[in-house]
Order: C-alpha cells, then sequence, then structure tokens
C-alpha cells in the first residue's frame, strides 16, 4: 500500500508561498476543485481544495462530499474535515493563493486594501467503494458563489467523475500550479493549470460553463449573462472579445481579458487510457481582471538551440530513448527595470530532467534543460510548465504570473517485426512502427531488394530465395540514434523427396509408391496419405498399393526439423481387364 496522499501534498504545495500564517478572516466561495487517490483496494483519499474571497461569510471547518452514481440510486454523504497542522511548503490552511507585494497588501493581509484577496483550503477524508461501476461523482456543493461579471450568484458546485469498474487502482489527474489570482485588462495573458496524471494516462483540457447543483448534484449548467459580444464557449468564458483559445493537448489557457472586475471560468481535465475515459477533473476559479501598469513579457514561443532531438509538430519537441535532449528558453520584457524570477513544474510532470536558470532577478532569464528519456518514456507527451513571475510590483501592486507550455514527445524506437523464418516459395509479412517516413533496404548476401513488394511504405512483403536480412529506417526522425531496425528473414531447408509419377497397373497388381525421400542428419519426415484405400499403411513413405479400380491419392509431408510441410499428388489408373471367350476345343 502506497504512503497515504503524500505524492498528492506535496504537488499542491510546490508552489505555495512562504508567509507568515495571518488570522483567517472569512470568505466567499470563489472556486474549488476535487481530486482523489487511490490507497489499497476500494478505498481513496478524496481531496477537496477551497478558494475563499477573504471578504466574505466566516470559513467551514468541514464540507460535505456526496458520492453517487449512475449504476444504481446509491448515494452517501461523508464528512469533509479541514486539513490540520502545517502544509508541505511551510504555509498553513487558509494561507492566500497569492500574497502580492509586500508595499501592496490584498485583502488577506489588510481588510482595508483595495486590492482582493483569496485564500486556499484543503479539506480531506478516506473513503471505500461500497462496489464497483463505469461511472462514479464525488460532488460538493458550497452556498454563496462569489459575485462575478459572466455568471449569476448561485452556489458552486463542483464534481469529479471515474470509473472504478475497469480502473479501481487508479488516481486522479491533479494541477500542479495554483489557479489565476489577477492579470491585467487589455493585455495579452497566458496561463497553465499544470495538469498532471500520476499514472501516465491521456489528459484533454476544455472549457466548460461553472456549475450549480446541490451536494449529490447532478450540477447544472449556470447561464452566462448577456454581454457584447456574448459569453460563450470555447472563445469567450467571460469577456475577452473571443481571443480566449484552449490548447486541449497542453492545457495552455491563452487570452486576453477586456473587462476590469471578478470572473469565473471552469476548466475540465478528462483523463483517457488506451481511448478509454476514465473520469474528468474540475477547477473553478474566480479570475479578478484589474487596470495595470505593466505590460507582458516575452517567453520564447518554440525552444532553441535543440540537441538530442529535434522540432516536431507545433511547439512540440521530440525526444528520443537513451538520448539526451537539451533546448534553451528565455523571458525577456521591454522594461528594464523589470525583475522576474522563473519557476516550473519539472519535478512532477518531468522529475528526472534538470532545469538550469541564470539571470535571476532582472528583466531577462535565460533556462536550460536536459533530458535522457527512457523506455519507460516511449510514446508518451509530458508537458513543461514554466511560470514567469513579474515581481516589479508596478501598481496596483500585484505579482503578475505568466506560464508557458513546452510538450515533449518521446518518439518510440524503430522497430520491424521478430526474426522469422519461411519455407521455400513462401513470403514474409513485414511491418515498422515508430517514426514514420520509411525506406527499406537489404544487407549483402542476401536476395536482392526485388524481393521486397515495396520499399517505401509501412508493411511490404518479402519472398527471399535465401536468408536475407532486411533494413528499416526512418527517415522521420533522423535525429535519434535509435531510428534503425533489422529483421531476418530465414529460409528453411525444403523437404527432400521425389515427386511421384501417375502410374497404371493391372486389377490386383501391387505398386509401390516411394517418394525416395532424403531427410537430413537428425531429421525425421512424417507422412500422410489420403485416402487409405488399398494401402498397407498411410504413414509410410513408400506404401504399397493394391487397388482394384483407378484412384488418386494426396501425401502431405511433414519434417521434425523446421515447420515446412510439402504435398505430392499420385494418379494410379487400374486397367479393367479381359476376358478370352474362345472355348476350349
Amino acid at each position: 500500500m502506497r504512503k497515504l496522499h503524500s505524492f498528492l501534498l506535496v504537488c499542491f504545495a510546490i508552489l505555495s508561498f512562504a508567509i507568515t500564517p495571518t488570522k483567517v478572516k472569512a470568505s466567499h466561495a470563489a472556486g474549488g476543485e476535487v481530486i482523489y487517490e487511490w490507497v489499497a483496494d476500494s478505498t481513496y483519499r478524496v481531496f477537496f481544495k477551497f478558494y475563499r474571497d477573504c471578504t466574505g461569510i466566516p470559513a467551514n471547518s468541514q464540507e460535505t462530499l456526496c458520492m453517487s452514481n449512475t449504476c444504481t440510486t446509491f448515494t452517501s454523504t461523508v464528512t469533509l474535515p479541514a486539513w490540520s497542522g502545517t502544509l508541505p511548503g511551510g504555509g498553513v490552511n487558509g494561507s492566500p493563493v497569492s500574497a502580492g507585494c509586500s508595499q501592496f497588501p490584498n485583502k488577506c493581509q489588510n481588510p482595508s486594501s483595495s486590492l482582493p484577496g483569496y485564500q486556499e483550503w484543503w479539506f480531506s477524508t478516506l473513503v471505500t467503494m461500497p462496489f464497483k461501476c463505469n461511472y462514479w461523482r464525488f460532488s460538493v456543493s458550497v452556498s454563496a458563489r462569489n459575485s462575478s461579471l459572466n455568471i449569476s450568484s448561485t452556489n458552486l458546485y463542483i464534481e469529479t467523475t471515474f470509473n472504478n469498474l475497469l480502473f479501481e487502482g487508479n488516481s486522479s489527474p491533479y494541477f500542479s500550479i495554483k489557479p489565476i489570482p489577477y492579470c491585467c485588462v487589455n493585455i495579452p495573458y497566458s496561463y497553465n493549470n499544470g495538469a498532471i496524471d500520476p499514472n501516465g494516462d491521456s489528459l484533454v483540457t476544455d472549457m466548460v460553463r461553472p456549475l450549480d447543483g446541490s451536494v449529490c448534484g447532478p450540477g447544472t449548467a449556470i447561464t452566462f449573462l448577456g454581454a457584447t459580444p456574448p459569453i460563450s464557449l470555447p472563445s469567450n468564458p467571460f469577456q475577452t472579445n473571443n481571443s480566449f483559445v484552449t490548447n486541449t493537448a497542453t492545457g495552455q489557457l491563452s487570452f486576453t481579458p477586456t473587462q476590469a472586475g471578478a470572473h469565473t471560468m471552469t476548466t475540465r481535465v478528462s483523463e483517457y487510457r488506451n481511448g478509454i475515459l476514465i473520469g474528468y477533473i474540475m477547477r473553478d476559479v474566480q479570475v479578478q481582471v484589474l487596470n495595470c501598469t505593466t505590460v507582458a513579457p516575452y517567453i520564447t514561443d518554440t525552444p532553441y538551440n535543440v540537441t538530442g532531438g529535434g522540432h516536431g509538430v507545433g511547439t512540440t519537441i521530440n525526444a528520443c530513448i537513451n538520448q539526451n535532449l537539451q533546448f534553451d528558453f528565455h523571458i525577456k520584457h521591454s522594461d528594464p527595470t523589470s525583475i522576474f524570477l522563473a519557476e516550473d513544474n519539472h519535478i512532477f510532470s518531468i522529475p528526472t530532467a534538470t532545469i538550469v536558470y541564470t539571470n535571476l532577478g532582472k528583466d531577462s532569464v535565460h533556462g536550460h534543460f536536459s533530458w535522457t528519456p527512457t523506455i519507460l518514456d516511449s510514446k508518451t507527451l509530458k508537458t513543461l510548465i514554466v511560470t514567469a513571475k513579474d515581481s516589479t510590483c508596478k501598481p496596483p501592486g500585484i505579482m503578475l504570473y505568466y506560464t508557458k507550455a513546452f510538450p515533449i514527445y518521446t518518439m518510440p524506437p524503430v522497430e520491424t517485426v521478430p526474426d522469422t523464418s519461411i519455407c521455400p516459395n513462401e513470403t514474409a509479412y513485414l511491418n515498422a512502427t515508430g517514426g514514420g517516413s520509411y525506406v527499406w533496404t537489404v544487407l549483402p548476401g542476401g536476395s536482392p531488394i526485388t524481393s521486397l513488394s515495396c520499399t517505401t511504405c509501412t508493411a511490404p512483403v518479402a519472398t527471399p530465395a535465401i536468408n536475407t536480412s532486411y533494413v528499416v529506417t526512418s527517415t522521420a526522425s533522423s535525429f535519434c540514434n535509435n531510428n534503425t531496425d533489422t529483421v531476418l528473414v530465414s529460409v528453411l531447408p525444403g523437404l527432400v523427396f521425389t515427386n511421384l509419377v501417375d502410374t497404371v497397373t493391372c486389377p490386383q497388381n501391387s505398386v509401390v509408391l516411394d517418394l525416395k525421400s532424403n531427410p537430413g542428419p537428425g531429421v525425421k519426415y512424417k507422412f500422410k496419405w489420403t485416402p487409405a484405400t488399398y494401402l498397407n499403411s498411410d504413414t509410410l513413405g513408400a506404401p504399397t498399393t493394391t487397388p482394384t479400380s483407378p484412384i488418386t491419392y494426396r501425401v502431405m509431408i511433414t519434417s521434425s526439423g523446421n515447420q515446412c510441410k510439402a504435398f505430392d499428388t499420385v494418379v494410379v489408373d487400374v486397367l479393367t481387364g479381359f476376358k478370352v471367350l474362345t472355348p476350349d476345343t
């Protein structure tokens, strides 16, 4: 059994801010998320992370979790107590999501401040599922959702779904980066929740409407408030003038907010394994769009100085197994007085990688990434998320966070079929996987290249006359050292025997059907004649037949030395004979 919830605690705390704990004020429901971790058998630890406005109603000491499913009418509620004690990273429950700048405290630190502030609360409990179902739902509902410009004030409802019928030992994805606290009106912004799956499953991100509902749900989508242009998905979940773009593969969110104030948005991350949906998690957050005097920095669109790999589709970097991948990226600002820090999620997404930052605390930061994938990383897409933190703290005095996602795909090694053998005059069906744009060649000493049905296809057919080694090379991954593979097609020795000649005989006359077989040393032949009519044995290499009428025999010859077979057919025609009709005289 794994150590209880240890990795999730670390994951949630990686970007926690080291601050002096303040007395918890009050808060309205500004957002939340529900995730789960498999413990053992049908037992899971469920976490509810709750984001509260520091100016609202008092914080609860516990929340209620509901378990329901679509397989039966079963529902059950359990208590989610607030987490007690110190969280990893040094914070306490109720710490601000963003501490702000020291000279510009937010309302979490100073109630008289004009700068909005949010607290983060953790609630957790253990649950044991009573039975298996392909659609379970964990849900939490909290009253008094905070006011937003894009939706009406309702209950805050969050749910997470999963399938313990097929995936009982699964743990849900989780968000490794804290939610957006602030962004600036009319300034382009990029952000990533940093969704990571502990089981290595495929994740797909999309935007959904915030939900309203009672604790056991199901939740109902909240209608967007009227606006110009209309609030709608996916391009305008709040007022961005339809500039909102979601990268479903990496989870990168890019937009330019056009209306100052509080806005609510909900991100959904669906988890797939071998094309089957396991479930999804949600993050519901409130974004404060403020009037700012700063501008966004420039973060490298595509890594540069790439070695040990290559550029793939879009911004993806292709890596190779057992080959060190290195690349550079940078963060730059047009204001030379800017102060930038940088951090990333590689400790969770790519824990064996190393990243070195230089020039921290200035207007230009350089990052150098290094990683050597193993065979376990084959065919996986990992996303390195770099967060640039603007600590310049110009009015209104907020720390602005900008994220950039660098997807890294580890290409599988080029592989063809295992070595195989064929019998004389037979064919071998070859195939290639990994890479692409294949070219086939032959090694010296074998049959010519014309023994292949094609030389630039994925699955050629080989018909060699002698033992031949075929080499497949992927020209799509020329930067990888493992972009070739070889298959040996061996031609087994044929069965040595003499084909029988059709013969004519007289009634009741014996004929020996001698194949004159000649197996090599240590090899035995087996024979099977059909039909067995008139034969003294149907398993001999030279049986005797004494037919009374014409008959056709078919013999199958097999070898103890290989899987080859041979066949022969012989017709034994029998004369009808004659009678002497002249009487004695």
